[in-house]
Formats: structure tokens, C-alpha cells, sequence
């Protein structure tokens, strides 16, 4: 196998293609993309859930209020626990979502740059030195 030459434009060439056409580049692009689609579902699904937390954290304050108000402490609580459990129950259903759309976009945008990627290999297009995008010869 021939040692990779630095070309002088941001990063060695390389001396034989992937699977499918690909260069290490094009390779590392896609991978890349994968990831950053990865970390915005988590922040996304973080949000939720942080707005979630807010929510019950206030609920949990009025609880406070309400037991010492004097009222019948175990209807207090029961109401308070059939609340809680519905929300629990929603935002489980709610995450769930955000997580089955999100391996859907996912899945959806790697496999438009993975045909985009072989197509532009296809016709002789390579990644431009230091750039990261597969562009048209």
C-alpha cells in the first residue's frame, strides 16, 4: 500500500477509495453528520424534559402549601400522586416521540448525504481540501 501524500491543501491525499466509491473524507463527513444529528435529538429531548422537571418541581411546591393549609391530607396526597402519575405517564409518552421522530429525521438525512455522497463520487466529485462538503467537479 502507498503511504498518503500531503498535498499542501489542509489534509493528506489518499491513495485508494472506500467501499462504494468513498474516500476516507467522504467517510469521515457522513460520520460526522450522523453524530451531529445525535447530539441535537439529545438536546432536544433534554429540553423536554427540563421543562418537565419544571413543571412537576412546581407541583410539588403547591403540595407544600396545600398540606399545611389544614385541608384532609390524604386527599391532598391522593390528588397530588393520580397527577403526578398521569404526567409521568404523558411525558414518557412525550419523550418516546421526540425519540422515534428523531431516529427518522436521522435516518432520513444520512441516507440523502449517503446517496447525495455516492452520486457526487459516482461522476468524480471528491470532498475540496479543509472544507468537508462534497462538491461537483
Amino acid at each position: 500500500m502507498r503511504s498518503a501524500r500531503h498535498s499542501g491543501g489542509g489534509r493528506p491525499a489518499t491513495p485508494m477509495a472506500l467501499g462504494y466509491g468513498l474516500d476516507p473524507w467522504q467517510l469521515v463527513g457522513i460520520v460526522a453528520k450522523a453524530q451531529a444529528c445525535g447530539v441535537r435529538q439529545a438536546f432536544r429531548m433534554t429540553e423536554a424534559y427540563i421543562q418537565f422537571l419544571n413543571k412537576r418541581l412546581e407541583q410539588d411546591r403547591a403540595l407544600v402549601g396545600e398540606l399545611a393549609s389544614g385541608d384532609d391530607t390524604l386527599s391532598v396526597l391522593a390528588a397530588f400522586y393520580r397527577t403526578a402519575s398521569s404526567d409521568y405517564a404523558e411525558e414518557a409518552r412525550h419523550l418516546t416521540e421526540i425519540c422515534a421522530e428523531a431516529a427518522s429525521e436521522t435516518a432520513g438525512e444520512l441516507q440523502e448525504e449517503m446517496h447525495r455522497t455516492i452520486a457526487m463520487t459516482a461522476n468524480g466529485a471528491r470532498h475540496p481540501a479543509g472544507t468537508g462538503k462534497t462538491e461537483a467537479v
